[in-house]
């Protein structure tokens, strides 16, 4: 798809949430939680595309917020709770199609600001965060969207996972990437695909 950035960087801000998900994102109450939406569900907003089938990933400043999502959504029914592991919680919410949105709260870690969050990511085109109303993005996320670059900022043991899965989202890794994996001894070749290792350590 060719993008229009200038024009994306003034239309995208007052449509942040994609029509097709803006039913969920309400039921989230994010801004209530002082959360935000962090990494992939964010990009595709960011772009103009729904969710489709990305994780939708919340970050908080603190456990009391985390919680008071988590209670608020255990007693709501369009919510349910499938996994909670020591990375994340997460949850289903129907569709209008027989499709699920999977909802992920991240608690490894907190995060007093946005901006922290965003910095902290190992990939530079997941440096995107949004409440709903307002954009985060890193230094180099806009370049790195532009030229469709798959940039690492980091290695770690789910590196592979993480460049395959954003390598198939069309982003391009160039030799340095590649070769940074590959003399990286920490990184595993060898993992399964529903682990939650991306959460521990994708930031």
């Amino acid at each position: 798809m060719d993008i229009n950035f200038e024009d994306m960087l003034r239309v995208v801000p007052r449509l942040v949430v994609h029509n097709d998900d803006l039913q969920m994102y309400e039921r989230l109450n994010i801004k209530n939680h002082e959360a935000i939406i962090a990494g992939g569900c964010a990009l595709s907003w960011y772009t103009r595309q729904p969710v489709g089938k990305k994780d939708i990933d919340i970050w908080f400043p603190n456990q009391k917020r985390l919680e008071a999502m988590s209670q608020e959504l255990l007693s709501n029914s369009k919510f349910r709770k499938v996994y909670d592991t020591k990375d994340a919680e997460t949850y289903k919410y129907q569709k209008p199609d027989s499709e699920y949105y999977r909802i992920q709260l991240i608690k490894n870690r907190f995060f007093a600001y946005p901006k922290d969050v965003i910095d902290a990511f190992d990939i530079t085109v997941c440096q995107i965060a949004t409440d709903g109303e307002t954009w985060w993005i890193g230094d180099q996320f806009s370049q790195d969207l532009k030229n469709r670059r798959l940039r690492l900022i980091k290695t770690h043991p789910g590196s592979v996972k993480r460049l395959l899965k954003y390598w198939t989202y069309g982003f391009q890794p160039e030799d340095t990437e590649l070769q940074a994996i590959i003399d990286d001894p920490e990184v595993t070749w060898d993992y399964e695909s529903n682990t939650d290792e991306e959460y521990a350590n994708a930031i």
